[in-house]
């Protein structure tokens, strides 16, 4: 009798072991095909626009590279006008994509290899709204709230025919920007007021707009990089040129990276 209850308190034991073993490699499987759901539709996603939001950085990093180099000085007020149209264009389809892809994974957890672009992104939006710099003096040129760029952002975001979410075009932009002409309430061109303003009194010798200029352009290379790890869409010339030398203050990597390693020697 004895014997007969201790093989029948194994057999259970074995039982219970073994039940416990497939409930815990069922959840283990339900845990894993989980997360291979979640990085399908993350991916997915960011696949999606990652091409728009390369674009919407390449232009701006242009167009701030002809500002800051060229300025207006030269047109002499031929087409300035067009010049602080698209200028607000490019940067607020920039903040368009921005929303897009936000909106868009607002509720999936960023995946690692994803956090790079997560930080250019938060720190351009430190740029935009930063009120001032050290060395420098206080001065709101370019400078964009963070509730201001995110309602840039919903401004300039319409809806496709295929019902997704796009940017509107530059047609559509000067459409809606020149009907603010004849309107009692400004709708659009109040959201680019810094812009405008710092244009229209362009001074290359303000140091605050400087670095605000500089430090957004660093970190546009730095995320038009990170986009295209795969160097599919720029030459390696065009996408590593930055402009003026290495800022101390500049939070993009590049400059901290040549920063520390002289304060190294």
């Amino acid at each position: 009798m004895a014997e007969t209850a201790t093989i029948s308190l194994i057999v259970a034991c074995l039982a219970l072991a073994g039940t416990v073993i497939t409930s815990a490699l069922t959840a283990w499987q339900n845990i894993y095909l989980e997360k291979m759901k979640h990085r399908n539709t993350f991916e997915t996603i960011v696949s999606k626009y990652r091409d728009p939001l390369h674009n919407a950085a390449t232009d701006l990093s242009s167009k701030l590279v002809s500002l800051m180099e060229k300025g207006l000085a030269n047109l002499n007020g031929y087409r300035d006008d067009y010049v602080v149209k698209h200028t607000c264009f490019v940067i607020g389809q920039f903040l368009s994509w921005v929303y897009i892809l936000r909106m868009e994974l607002q509720f999936l957890h960023p995946l690692s290899d994803m956090g790079r672009i997560y930080m250019t992104l938060n720190e351009i939006r430190e740029v935009f709204r930063a009120d001032s710099y050290p060395d420098s003096y206080m001065d709101a040129s370019f400078m964009i709230w963070s509730g201001e760029q995110q309602a840039i952002g919903e401004i300039m975001t319409v809806e496709g025919k295929d019902g997704r979410m796009k940017c509107m075009g530059f047609s559509t932009f000067v459409r809606e920007w020149d009907k603010d002409n004849d309107a009692s309430e400004l709708q659009l061109q109040k959201w680019f007021d810094s812009i405008m303003a710092a244009i229209r009194r362009w001074n290359r010798t303000s140091h605050n707009l400087q670095h605000r200029l500089k430090h957004l352009q660093h970190l546009l290379v730095e995320l038009i990089d990170e986009l295209d790890v795969k160097r599919l869409y720029c030459p390696v010339d065009d996408r590593t040129t930055r402009l003026g030398q290495e800022d101390r203050h500049c939070p993009c990597r590049h400059c901290q990276r040549a920063w520390n390693e002289k304060s190294s020697i």
